[in-house]
C-alpha cells in the first residue's frame, strides 16, 4: 500500500477506514507494517516477528473490538498511535481476504523523515496469535506448578519493554472466564515467575469479575470496550498498555495467561 523509500522515520499515525460499496465492514482485512526490511518484503517475517513491526488482522492492530463475524453493518475507523521508527525503510502492507467484491480503504499515515537515528533506538514490534476453540484447563488442587498449559502472549528475544496486548474472548459456554493469572518470565526467569497476577481482568485494571459492570468503559491506558451477555458469554475485548509502568528486558521476555475459563475463543495480539 505504502513504501516509504529508503531513509529513517518515524510513522507517527497509522489509520484506516475499511468499507465495501455495500455499507458492509469486511473483517477479514490483513495489514503489515515492516520496518528496516533489506531484503524483498515479507509478510511471513513480520508475522514470526523476524522484522521490526507486525501483521495480524486490521481489527486487534488497532484494538478494535472483536469483531470476528463474516461481515458486520457498523461502520468503524481504526487509528495506532505507536511510534514505529525506522533506520533504513518501512512499507506498509494491506490485503483484503474477506468476502468477494471491491474493498474500499481510505487512509491516514503522519510520518517524519529524519536523515538518521542514533544507535539503540527501540523499534516497535507486534504479534498476533489465536487459539480456537481454547478449552479450559483444570489444575490439580487449583495449584499451577509449571505453566505448561498457559496461553502464551507474548515470546520476544533481544533488548526492549514490553507496552501492553489486546485480549478478544469469544465464550461459547456459560461461566466466568477470568480466573487465569497473568505472568511474565524476564531475561530467562525460571518457574515461578516474579510477576505474577491475581486474574485476567486485574491485570486489564478490573476487579470482582466484571460483576457490577454494566456498560463497556475504555481509558488511555486500559478498557474493556466490548461487554458480552451477563452470564460472560458472547465476545469480550480488553486492552492493557504498559505506558507508565513498562516491563524492561534485556534478553527475552514471555507472557503467560492461565486457561481457566469454559471453553472459548481467545486472541491475544
Amino acid at each position: 500500500m505504502i513504501d516509504f523509500g529508503r531513509w529513517a522515520g518515524v510513522i507517527q499515525r497509522d489509520a484506516h477506514r475499511p468499507d465495501q460499496a455495500d455499507g458492509r465492514v469486511q473483517s477479514q482485512v490483513t495489514g503489515a507494517v515492516v520496518t528496516d526490511d533489506g531484503d524483498p518484503f515479507s509478510r511471513q517475517d513480520a508475522e514470526g516477528g523476524k522484522r521490526p513491526g507486525g501483521c495480524q488482522d486490521l481489527t486487534p492492530y488497532f484494538t478494535g473490538a472483536a469483531l470476528d463475524q463474516p461481515e458486520t453493518t457498523l461502520t468503524v475507523g481504526f487509528n495506532c498511535y505507536f511510534p514505529m521508527p525506522f533506520y533504513k525503510s518501512a512499507k506498509i502492507d494491506v490485503q483484503h481476504e474477506g468476502c468477494e467484491g471491491p474493498l474500499i480503504l481510505y487512509f491516514y499515515i503522519d510520518y517524519e523523515i529524519h536523515d538518521r537515528f542514533p544507535d539503540g533506538l527501540g523499534t516497535f514490534h507486534a504479534q498476533w496469535r489465536r487459539e480456537n476453540p481454547c478449552a479450559a484447563v483444570q489444575l490439580p488442587n487449583e495449584q499451577n506448578v509449571d505453566g505448561k498449559e498457559n496461553y502464551v502472549v507474548l515470546e520476544a528475544e533481544g533488548h526492549g519493554h514490553y507496552v501492553g496486548c489486546h485480549v478478544d474472548i469469544d465464550a461459547l459456554s456459560p461461566g466466568w472466564w477470568g480466573e487465569g493469572d497473568d505472568m511474565f518470565f524476564i531475561d530467562g526467569e525460571q518457574w515461578p515467575p516474579a510477576i505474577h497476577g491475581t486474574g485476567t481482568e486485574d491485570y486489564f485494571c478490573g476487579a470482582w469479575n466484571y460483576n457490577e459492570i454494566k456498560e463497556p468503559f475504555w481509558t488511555p491506558y486500559y478498557g474493556y470496550h466490548l461487554k458480552g451477555n451477563d452470564d460472560y458469554t458472547g465476545k469480550h475485548s480488553m486492552y492493557r498498555y504498559h505506558i507508565e509502568d513498562p516491563i524492561a528486558f534485556h534478553r527475552d521476555l514471555v507472557h503467560w495467561l492461565e486457561k481457566r475459563a469454559g471453553k472459548g475463543r481467545y486472541t491475544f495480539p
